[in-house]
Formats: C-alpha cells, structure tokens, sequence
C-alpha cells in the first residue's frame, strides 16, 4: 500500500520579545533612566514551525497520574520555557504540550496521589528529555518516583562546646542543568545525637549546606568517601546514601587592606 503522507506543518505564533527573538535567553534588556522616554523598542510577533508533545502520567507503582505539576524547559537553548503548572493530565494521565519549536525539550515537575490539595507536598518527581522535529511526539512517557532518603550524622571536631544540634539544619540543594527545573530543596534538622535524615530526594546532583552557629562552620563533607563540600553530591534514581558532615571551631581567617585607585 503507498505511504500516508506526512501531516502538514503546524504553523503558530509564539511568544516573541525585544528585539524579535523566541527565546527568552536571547532577548535584550532595555534600560531606562529616571524620566527617560525610549522608542524603538519594538516586538515582532513571529509564526513559526510548532509541534506538539503528549504521552502517559505514570506514579512510582505505574498506575495513571491525575494530580501532577509539570513544566517545559528548552535544552537546546538551555532556558525554561514555563514554570510547573502549565502542563496537567486528565482522569487517564494524558496530557500534551503544544506550540513548541523544533529542538531538544524536557518536560519537569512533581506529581501526588489523586485529591491531594494544589498546597501540599508533592512527593514524588519526574522528568523527561525528547526532541522535536516538524512531526508530532504522542509516544512520551512521564515516570515519577518517591525518591531517595539520605542519612548523615554530625561531627563535632574542636576545642569549644560543640553548639545545640536543634539549632542547625542542614540542607541538599538541586543543581539542574537548566535553572529552576530542580526539586526544592530538602531539609532537615539534626537530631540530638547528631543524626538525620533527608527525604525524599530525587535523583541529581545536589549541594551540601548548612549555616554557621555559635562559632563553628562545615568543615568537611563526605559521601561514599568522596567530597560533597568542593563537588556536588550525586543522588542516583532508587539508591538512598549517607554522608558525614564535620564542624569545627578551628576558624581560618584572612585579614588585609583595601586601598582605592589612589593608594
């Protein structure tokens, strides 16, 4: 039998910005001064090639999700395209993006059981890379999962008393390829003993932090006998990890002068 054709293009108008660009990271910032009047600040509002994404919702036990937060960031220019919240799923978990130029995509966000309130925890994560070329893509994916727990203890190495551990909290922050299409932060505070527990985790790369209390700061930090401190922590999908964190009040200091142009 002959070959169907191939569907027509899609052709839309997208968002645009100054000077005539589709892409947020390549707009240019336009400076005005106190009663400043500027001109020429045109936007050209382009039609362009678009196509259209969809697929499947799955929860960690791979059943449908209906109750999902996603957004779109654009890989090829390494920007977000839209926060969580523009893409949602129906009863069946389908859902579908649209107007999206040719290129490399992902779509990011958190998802929860069915009924949970839109200001609640979304526990659980998940996220998808695809590209575009002039067709349609109906054959996505989106996987969530519960993510990961990370146990550590405190270490209390100096000359002083040791500060309260109720008083410190410790912190894995994301750091995406993207900005902003990370989970949020997980934090915890120790326990007396030291101990704690950080969960759920997603998989990715994260830093370790924890503010300074009472004349101790992080001294070290060590996972699987690697340094989180000077390079991420990385948390890989369904593998929980621990890591030992050290305060000390042995503080170095650096003490100079700072002299303008003229000495």
């Amino acid at each position: 039998a002959p070959a169907s054709p191939a569907a027509a293009p899609h052709l839309a108008r997208t968002v645009s910005f100054h000077p005539g660009v589709v892409e947020m990271a390549s707009a240019q910032t336009v400076t005005v001064a106190v009663g400043e009047d500027r001109g020429g600040i045109d936007v050209v509002s382009r039609v362009v090639r678009v196509s259209r994404a969809s697929g499947l919702a799955l929860s960690p036990t791979g059943q449908p999700v209906q109750n999902m937060s996603v957004g779109i960031a654009n890989l090829s220019t390494g920007s977000i395209y839209s926060s969580m919240g523009i893409v949602r799923a129906d009863a069946n978990g389908k859902f579908s993006a649209g107007a999206l130029t040719p290129g490399r995509w992902m779509l990011f966000g958190r998802a929860a059981e069915p009924n949970t309130a839109s200001d609640a925890s979304y526990p659980w994560w998940g996220s998808v890379e695809f590209v575009l070329g002039e067709q349609d893509v109906t054959d996505l994916v989106l996987t969530f999962s519960e993510g990961s727990t990370v146990t550590g203890r405190l270490v209390f190495n100096g000359t002083g008393k040791p500060p309260d551990p109720a008083r410190l909290r410790v912190t894995l922050t994301a750091l995406p390829a993207v900005p902003e299409t990370g989970p949020f932060p997980v934090s915890a505070t120790p326990a007396a003993d030291g101990t704690f527990v950080l969960k759920p985790v997603p998989a990715g790369k994260y830093r370790v932090t924890m503010a300074p209390a009472a004349g101790w700061v992080l001294h070290t930090g060590t996972s699987g006998g690697a340094d989180v401190l000077d390079t991420p922590v990385e948390i890989m999908q369904g593998q929980d990890a621990s890591v030992t964190l050290t305060m000390t009040d042995r503080i170095t200091e650096i003490t100079g002068t700072l002299l303008d142009q003229l000495g």
